[in-house]
Formats: C-alpha cells, sequence, structure tokens
C-alpha cells in the first residue's frame, strides 16, 4: 500500500517524531544530542522554519514545527541524513540511524498547541529520565529564559497571555500545576502512536489533501492564465511564469513525484528539478 503524502502548506505545524531504527539509541553521549540540535539550528536558518518546542530522548526526538515555504519533508531529510553521516563515522558503523518514516502530526494551530508543547516538555519525566520537566535537552528551559533562542516562543506564550510576564506565569503554572485532565485532552500519553486526542482527531479529519485540480485553479486564479495555457510549453514570460509555480507546488506538496510530473508536463525529471531549484531562489515566486 501507498505511503500518504505529506500535507504541506505554508504555515502547517507538525509535531514530529524521530525514532532510532529498530529503536536503538541515536543519542549515545552529549556531544550526539548537541550535534543534532546544531543541525536543527542550521537547517532552520537554511529553511526559515519555525521551532516551538523539542526534546531528545535516549532513542527518539520530538520536535514542534512550523514550515514556512519549503516543506517538512526537505527540512528532515537535511537533519536526518546529515546526523546519520555524522553518528556513522563517528561510532564506525553503516547503515539506518533513524526508521525510515519519521511521523508528522498535523497540528492546530491554536490553544491546542500548548498541549503538544506540554506533552512535549514532559516526556523526560514520563519516562524516568526526569522527576521535573527541567530537563536540559527540551526547550522547556527556554521557555523560562528572557533570551529563548533558538525556540520560537513568541507565539506559543501570546497564546497564554498578551502581557509577557503572565505568560511567562501561565506558562509555569501550565508545566508544573495543570494536569492534563483539566485541559480537556483523552489519551494524551498514546497520542503519538495513535493520536487520541479527541479536538486533535476532528481538525486532523478535516484537513485534506492537496489535490491537482486544487493547484491547477489556484495557479489560474493567481495569475490569471487559465489552466489550459499554462501546462501548454510557451515562450511567453507571463505563461513560462505560471507553469513553473504550478510544477513547483504540485512536487512541493507530494501531489505527484517529480517524474509523473515530468510526464504530465512533457519534461525530463531533470527540468522538473532545476525549476523547483529556480522558484525556490527566486524571491519574486516567494
Amino acid at each position: 500500500m501507498a505511503r500518504q503524502p505529506r500535507i504541506h502548506y505554508y504555515g502547517a505545524v507538525y509535531h514530529v517524531i524521530a525514532r532510532g531504527n529498530n529503536n536503538e539509541n541515536i543519542f549515545q553521549d552529549p556531544q550526539d544530542k548537541e550535534k543534532y540540535l546544531s543541525l536543527i539550528e542550521n537547517y532552520k536558518a537554511k529553511y526559515n522554519f519555525l521551532l516551538y518546542s523539542f526534546v531528545l530522548m535516549p532513542n527518539h526526538a520530538h520536535m514542534l514545527i512550523e514550515v514556512k515555504h519549503d516543506p517538512l519533508s526537505k527540512i528532515m531529510q537535511g537533519i536526518q541524513l546529515t546526523f546519520t553521516q555524522y553518528f556513522n563515522r563517528k561510532y564506525s558503523r553503516v547503515g539506518h540511524v533513524f526508521q525510515q518514516r519519521y511521523k508528522a502530526i498535523l497540528c492546530p494551530k491554536d490553544e491546542d498547541l500548548l498541549t503538544v508543547i506540554k506533552y512535549i516538555h514532559e516526556n523526560p519525566l514520563r519516562t524516568g529520565l526526569t522527576k521535573t520537566p527541567d530537563y536540559k535537552w527540551s526547550s522547556h528551559l527556554y521557555y523560562l529564559k528572557e533570551d529563548s533562542s533558538p525556540v520560537d516562543t513568541e507565539f506559543p506564550l501570546r497564546l497564554l497571555h498578551r502581557d509577557p510576564e503572565i505568560a511567562h506565569k501561565n506558562y509555569h503554572e501550565l508545566m508544573y500545576h495543570t494536569p492534563f485532565d483539566a485541559l480537556g485532552v483523552a489519551n494524551i500519553y498514546e497520542m503519538p502512536k495513535n493520536m487520541r486526542v479527541s479536538k486533535y482527531n476532528e481538525k486532523r479529519e478535516a484537513a485534506k489533501k492537496v489535490s491537482l485540480e486544487d493547484i491547477l485553479s489556484l495557479v489560474a486564479k493567481e495569475t490569471k492564465i487559465p489552466k489550459e495555457l499554462f501546462l501548454k510549453k510557451s515562450n511567453k514570460p507571463e505563461i513560462t511564469r505560471a507553469r513553473r509555480l504550478f510544477l513547483y507546488l504540485v512536487v512541493c506538496n507530494e501531489v505527484l513525484s517529480r517524474t509523473d510530473t515530468a510526464r504530465y508536463l512533457g519534461l525530463s525529471p531533470s527540468a522538473v528539478t532545476k525549476s523547483v531549484n529556480e522558484v525556490e531562489s527566486d524571491p519574486r515566486f516567494q
């Protein structure tokens, strides 16, 4: 059975869980955790995503990420591949370090986000690594600081209160004195496994896979060029631009593979890759 494509759109928020292959430890010592965090920072600067929360456990990592123009798949490919190369070189090994398919749960960008953050920050507490949420290798401590870089705490804290001082107090109350039952959440401990959180399920079921027709209609509306025109090759700049925009959205939303996109537009796969790269580097498309 084919895997479902990832849903991608500007501003999408994902709870990402990346596990070690066969549940093996991917962080053997503090230097490994430091390396992984440095990679998150490097790719954050490259792809301009927001990092709302993270925790590094011995055999897996949680991240709460809001993407911009670049899809989550590109972000995670960069982080996982680079860390795998580092890990295998350091420990003189070969093969996979991570499970091949990381989990990515689409999250609503509202007060429910605080529940995910609390869940992520309490992972070490629930597994017995610590007795409080005060775990060095999570973003929890960044929420208690004035300078939270590289964690983007502003939006989550604003969900707690517009006044920063009150927001920090409310965050402290949320983490240290608020049980999950008070948040109206069911089966929170099983959330990464089967997503049994009532509010999430409603919104997750409402999320629709982007279709080819959706993108055709969007490009036609934004460029004011009928789809019958931009689906054909042309030397006119405005049609070429619409065609590239369509190609880019199809590939980045994983509606079609690059090979199938090339076949659909009568191009070579290398031409599709070249066009995607050109769109990403052209600020006019952004």
